[in-house]
Formats: structure tokens, sequence, C-alpha cells
């Protein structure tokens, strides 16, 4: 656990959330059994017990412990609901942080042991990059994205910094609805890693870009602590 927290790395799965309902996915607590059993969409409940069953698995093997000792609370925050926080890892007790995200048809999960961590996923499509500009975009950032045509190749500009100020916000443990979007510059036109400056203090975050097979755009972030290298991202 030590050595997690010196390196900083930030360890993300995926999984694909599509098909039917598959034995291993039923690796679940009690509580999360009964949400699922109680599902009449087929896709939701798929999409709920491969994210926590997937989730356990991957703490579990992480830490070397059974994914069947691993319990999994929700964390409260200022920005959600009672009950709709972050995941947090209630057993074993150690000081794991946990983001989970999904979209159409991947589930995506985050873990570091090195401070804050926040990880966002988004189908690639259509991006109306104008109407979105004055809420979302910093003024670099817009130019950036609108010196391409619209398109592909345009939302994927778009997505990038999207991606990477949601990991951020996440991370930090706010909600994009109370969060200046506008004044959170991504650096979209540098690869991954990069750091970041958010919140009132301009605590740095290192970013990743999240390498995903598919239509599918992603960012993990990390709160950088004082004195410690940048992290690395760890695809397990």
């Amino acid at each position: 656990m030590d050595e997690l927290r010196r390196s900083g790395d930030v360890y993300v799965w995926s999984w694909s959330l599509s098909g039917s309902l598959r034995p291993d996915d039923l690796l679940l607590q009690d509580d999360d059994l009964a949400r699922v059993r109680g599902l009449r969409d087929e896709s939701h409940a798929v999409a709920l017990a491969r994210t926590r069953a997937g989730t356990r698995r991957a703490v579990g093997g992480l830490l070397g412990v059974d994914p069947r000792t691993v319990l999994l609370g929700r964390r409260a925050t200022d920005a959600a609901a009672p009950g709709q926080g972050p995941p947090e890892l209630l057993s074993p007790a150690l000081p794991l942080s946990l983001s989970l995200a999904r979209t159409d048809g991947i589930g995506v999960l985050a873990v570091s042991a090195g401070g804050g961590v926040g990880v966002d996923v988004e189908t690639v499509r259509p991006i109306d990059v104008v109407e979105l500009a004055d809420v979302v975009l910093t003024p670099f950032e817009y130019d950036h994205v609108r010196e391409l045509p619209p398109g592909p190749c345009q939302a994927l500009r778009y997505l990038r910094c999207w991606t990477r100020k949601e990991a951020v916000v996440k991370g930090a443990g706010q909600g994009l609805l109370c969060t200046d979007l506008a004044r959170l510059e991504t650096r979209p036109d540098e690869d991954g890693p990069v750091t970041l400056a958010f919140g009132p203090r301009r605590e740095p975050w290192t970013v990743h870009d999240v390498p995903l097979p598919g239509p599918w755009v992603a960012a993990a972030a990390t709160a950088r602590e004082p004195g410690r290298p940048r992290g690395r991202l760890v695809m397990c």
C-alpha cells in the first residue's frame, strides 16, 4: 500500500457493458444484488452488475485479496445526493480512492492511493461545439477545437477537453453544475499526461488520456501531492 501511495500511479480497468448477465457478473454485495434483481431493463441490470462486480474484482486483484471480501459503499460529497456519491472502499479499510464512469457499451474504473481520483468516458458522436463553447470551453480550447471543420475529428478534440475537465471535477468531489468549466484550461493541444490547476488554491492534477479500443474518449485525473513525482497510467 505504501508503494502504491508513493508512486502516485493511477490504475484503470475497463469492461464491456454489452450482452446478457453472466455468472461472474453476480459477484455482488447483497444490496447490489437486490438492486440488480429489481431492474426491469436488462441492459441497466447488466451495466450495474458488471460495474459493481468488476470493481470488486479489480480492487481485490490490486490488493491481493479475495474479491468477495471487498466491500463498497458511497462516499458523501456536497455535489451528490445521499447514496449517489462516488464509490468508496469500506473493506479492506485502506485509503484507496475510486472513480467510476460508464457510457454506451463500456464501463471504466480508476483507482489511486495518492489522493483524489476521477475518470470520465464519452462516446464519440456529433457535437455542436458553438452551442456549448460559452459554458464549457476556454477561449484557447475553443480556438483549438474550431481549427477543424465539424465532424469526427472536431468531436475528438472537444471530447478531449470535456473528459479531462470532468475527470478533474469528479476527482475533486465537485459537481459539474457548480463548476465554471470555461475557466478550467485542459491544454488540449498536448497529449497526456498533462498537469492542470484546479480549485481556489489552484491545486495540481495529473490528467492522463486513457486509450480505449472503440468509439470512446476517456481521461483519468489524480491529485498531485507536493513533492511527489507525476504518477503513471497503468492499464489493467
